[in-house]
């Protein structure tokens, strides 16, 4: 059986959430730019478990991790797309379609906010540890993505769950 391809409209909250969204992989891109000729050649381009640089390399690395931001952005925004793709915990009919796709790409933009937090982070910090002026990602950094990973995740999926 085939899922309905629907349009849904964007909600307010949703507008807002790409507005941010959006404002944040800008801000970025412009910061990088703004830095990056006072860059030293070597700055971290890996971090531990404890957000310590562990691995360094070229400045260049800096632009390849915007890159991978900004490719992100794009995988997630153009998937966003196409809701009757995704899975779902439930089976999807003509009655439920609406609502279930909406559950989804509320999911999707949180999800696309944060993956676009978590790569500007990264990228900032670089920046300033190579700058001098920090000397770590902090060790709550893996433990806080994960955890909000994880929970928009689990609330979209039992959002979605529920009749």
């Amino acid at each position: 059986m085939s899922r309905p391809i629907l349009n849904i409209p964007l909600k307010p909250v949703d507008w807002i959430i790409e507005g941010i969204t959006l404002s944040i992989v800008i801000g970025i891109v412009v910061y990088t730019a703004i830095h990056y000729s006072t860059l030293p050649d070597t700055i971290p381009t890996h971090y531990g478990f404890s957000g310590k640089a562990d691995r360094y390399g070229g400045k260049s690395t800096l632009l390849v991790l915007l890159g991978v931001l900004m490719a992100m952005y794009l995988l997630l925004l153009v998937a966003s797309r196409i809701p009757h793709k995704f899975n779902y915990v439930t089976a999807i009919t003509e009655s439920n379609a609406p609502r279930q796709y909406s559950i989804s790409l509320q999911m999707m933009r949180i999800v696309k906010l944060i993956v676009v937090i978590i790569f500007s982070y990264i990228i900032l910090t670089t920046i300033q540890i190579a700058q001098g002026k920090v000397m770590s990602l902090g060790t709550w950094f893996i433990p806080t993505v994960l955890f909000f990973l994880f929970v928009a995740i689990i609330t979209y999926a039992v959002k979605s769950s529920i009749k």
